[in-house]
């Protein structure tokens, strides 16, 4: 069934379009958006370490400890000790992680919960001297967050279409097996009454062709792809179509009113439609009623 099989293509289509749309969307972002906030991440920690040296340089006391050339700590409390902080440590082991090389000498080392900021002095006769304080500085780790988490969120939205389409496709199946397998048990004694039914009984006869024609429906709503056949287009009488629908039910309203049976009052001209589905709507509206 070629319909059939374009329309079932078309829905899966759709139902992976917003997955599609959205992977599109992440790797782009990846690629192009995530490399320009770290690149900003490192700026803002950057420009928030230089401004804690600037401040400490300014103001000597805000210092944690002091490190002097020749003497190593000359105050306060460096962390692990003097002994990590040599008198002959060279000024390029300052800088580890980050900071400047000229006479302006600033930098930061990593530490946990934040950096160790330190900035050598200003004027000349205090060159030879580093001042260090903790400063609570982190620098966000977005690269790792966003490359690990970023596939992985995609993976799971795949995994979750793929799910998707399986059941919406499961449910596809099982209706058209059901449908088929109803229009197959209905077709052979369908046509077998259709045999049985005495010529001079036109009621019954009309009613077993109406049944007929329901299930050349169902087989034809299965064909078309799950979408209803067109409608004819022919002229025919709605008090014809109400008299062929309530003949199913006269017995039961007549049990109901005494004997006697529902009526149209007045006459409608002629008009243009499918007579087997105004029959069902009928049906459906006197079944209701009862």
């Amino acid at each position: 069934m070629p319909l059939a099989n374009a329309r079932f293509a078309r829905s899966i289509a759709l139902i992976c379009l917003p997955t599609v749309v959205v992977a599109a969307l992440g790797a782009r972002f990846l690629v192009a958006d995530v490399p320009q906030i770290v690149r900003n991440e490192k700026n803002r920690a950057k420009a928030l370490s230089e401004r804690y040296a600037k401040e400490m340089r300014a103001n000597h006391s805000l210092a944690d400890f002091v490190w002097e050339r020749g003497r190593g700590v000359v105050a306060g409390s460096a962390p692990g000790g003097p002994e990590r902080w040599p008198p002959d440590m060279p000024w390029k082991d300052w800088r580890p992680e980050g900071g400047t090389k000229n006479r302006d000498m600033w930098g930061w080392r990593e530490a946990p919960g934040g950096r160790l900021v330190w900035a050598r002095g200003a004027s000349p006769a205090d060159f030879s001297r580093v001042y260090a304080r903790f400063a609570p500085v982190v620098e966000r780790d977005y690269a790792t967050t966003f490359y690990l988490f970023g596939p992985l969120f995609l993976l799971v939205l795949a995994w979750a279409t793929a799910a998707g389409v399986k059941h919406f496709a499961d449910c596809v199946r099982t209706r058209d097996d059901f449908m088929a397998a109803a229009a197959h048990d209905l077709s052979t004694p369908l046509s077998a009454l259709r045999l049985l039914v005495g010529r001079d009984d036109e009621t019954a006869r009309n009613l077993a062709e109406r049944l007929v024609r329901i299930v050349a429906n169902i087989k034809d709503f299965m064909r078309l792809g799950g979408r209803r056949p067109p409608p004819e287009k022919k002229p025919f009488l709605l008090e014809d179509a109400f008299a062929e629908a309530y003949a199913s039910f006269a017995a039961d309203f007549r049990d109901l009113a005494d004997g006697r049976d529902v009526v149209l009052e007045g006459s409608a001209p002629p008009v243009l439609g499918d007579t087997t589905l105004a029959v069902q709507i009928l049906w459906n509206l006197l079944g209701n009623d009862l």
